[in-house]
């Protein structure tokens, strides 16, 4: 009977958990699923231990507390391997600038196993090593990587940054700066499946074939921006691209509004090269193609030769805001307003709508000029605190302004050309107003006045309770002015 009630008791609980939208956590997670220590010592509340501890299809996030002096890094023990999914789960961290989950040059960094299905946004994989591939990611499920940077990983075979085996996407991303012995040295697809949206490979390098890309199997590249890849042996090619595979089997290509150009190679094809037919969906740049038969051949690719290659005119890779870093191009790149319809998505990988232009760019940046052009105020008290709209170009949510050194609080994003701001406190005097964004900057100069703080005027104090206040009594006033008797009116007399 005792056995009954307690197992009713359980349920009833079970039952209130469910009414109210709570899920019951399984046992061993004490610390739920909220992410409170960035050790790897294998304690309560570290990633690991979540990870290893979650039910299936669990969301796994990081408390705000941890990144309230700054970004952090959670350096893994090379001792515990890789972080390892074995159910499936979503990881989601506060930003890639904000958090990196670092292989400390001895381990993967993440392995996803057969079968399991997860999706990893707002972190930064780096500094993984593989011994033989997958430096920062090994993914043999379906994976989905959204606002991911993979950066500065290595492996001595293929796939510095990501080996794929099984079901990839990558949305809004930088994969870069990535090594591999052999092939692949941002990512080698090896026998998958991979779709790439409004994301930027760049940086990496391969020994043999595809810096950015090596692509055994099926690849769909759609608003991409790949640019300063390089392979470095004297019979290697495909410096931002190598697009290989035996005759009759799966390969398949498809590549629409991306960029390719900048790369380089040790001997031929320093774009893009090709063992098979590749699919053109139109609006393609490519700076160099050597082979006779181009694959580029729709009235709205642009491809160069040798002879006569095509300069995309990209910045190098920095912080333009949104969580991952970009390449701008230049005002008079070819890639502006080329892209026509945006087929993928409404914005860019920094999250700009599309198109700023006449019609969309070509690559992962929508080109718009990053400026501050008015402010809703001039003016305020010395003790800040008033509500200004700050009117520009090119803002994005991550937008700050400054007011000298002093930053503004309250930042409200309102959409790609205001911003709703509290100004902070400062000492009198005009100074200049700069809106920052990663690494751009626009500033007025002599733009707003702090003034004197204008002090309230007394309150006179409240009678004591239970007193009669006596009114304070009228001066009197004084009579108005009468003309005397008989006086007469000043009139002016009449012309004759």
């Amino acid at each position: 009977m005792r056995t009954w009630r307690l197992l009713c008791g359980h349920l009833r609980w079970f039952a209130a958990f469910v009414l109210l939208g709570i899920s019951p956590q399984p046992l061993g997670a004490s610390c739920g699923t909220i992410v409170t220590s960035l050790a790897d010592d294998g304690g309560q509340c570290t990633l690991r231990t979540i990870i290893a501890d979650a039910a299936p299809d669990t969301a796994i996030s990081f408390a705000p507390a941890l990144f309230s002096g700054g970004a952090r890094t959670l350096v893994l023990d090379p001792a515990r391997s890789a972080l390892t999914l074995t159910r499936n789960a979503t990881i989601a961290g506060p930003g890639a600038t904000m958090l990196a989950i670092d292989g400390a040059n001895a381990t993967t960094v993440l392995q996803v196993n057969s079968g399991v299905t997860a999706t990893i946004s707002g972190a930064t994989i780096q500094h993984g090593a593989a011994t033989a591939y997958g430096g920062g990611i090994i993914n043999l499920g379906t994976l989905t990587l959204r606002t991911v940077a993979v950066d500065a990983n290595t492996a001595t075979t293929q796939g510095g940054g990501i080996v794929n085996g099984g079901t990839l996407v990558i949305e809004r991303s930088t994969v870069s700066r990535n090594t591999a012995g052999t092939d692949g040295g941002g990512i080698s697809n090896a026998s998958g499946v991979v779709t790439i949206t409004d994301s930027t490979i760049s940086g990496n390098t391969a020994a043999n074939h595809g810096g950015g890309i090596f692509n055994n199997d099926r690849l769909t590249l759609t608003g991409g921006t790949v640019t300063a890849n390089h392979v470095t042996g004297t019979t290697s090619d495909g410096g931002g691209l190598s697009l290989t595979g035996v005759s009759g089997g799966t390969q398949a290509t498809t590549i629409t509004r991306t960029i390719i150009a900048g790369n380089t190679t040790g001997q031929s094809d320093p774009d893009i090269h090709y063992d098979y037919p590749v699919t053109t969906g139109g609006h393609n740049l490519v700076g160099i193609v050597v082979l006779s038969q181009s694959p580029f051949i729709d009235p709205t690719d642009r491809a160069g030769s040798v002879g006569s290659p095509i300069d995309a005119k990209l910045g190098t890779l920095a912080d333009h805001g949104g969580g991952t870093r970009t390449h701008a191009p230049a005002a008079d790149s070819p890639a502006r307003d080329m892209g026509g319809t945006c087929m993928a998505s409404s914005t860019d990988q920094r999250g700009m709508s599309r198109p700023q232009g006449t019609a969309c760019d070509i690559g992962a940046y929508e080109y718009v000029p990053f400026a501050l052009t008015s402010l809703s105020l001039t003016g305020c008290a010395t003790d800040g605190g008033a509500t200004v709209i700050v009117t520009g170009t090119g803002l994005l949510p991550d937008t700050t302004v400054f007011f000298d050194t002093s930053p503004a609080t309250g930042i409200v994003y309102l959409d790609s050309t205001r911003l709703r701001i509290v100004t902070p406190p400062h000492s009198a005097g005009t100074v200049a107003v700069e809106i920052r964004l990663g690494d751009d900057r626009s500033s007025m100069v002599a733009a707003f006045r702090y003034g004197t703080v204008v002090p309230a005027p007394p309150v006179r104090p409240s009678p004591p309770a239970g007193t009669v206040s006596t009114p304070i009594p009228a001066p009197p006033q004084r009579p108005a002015a009468t003309a005397p008797p008989n006086a007469t009116p000043n009139v002016v007399p009449p012309r004759r």
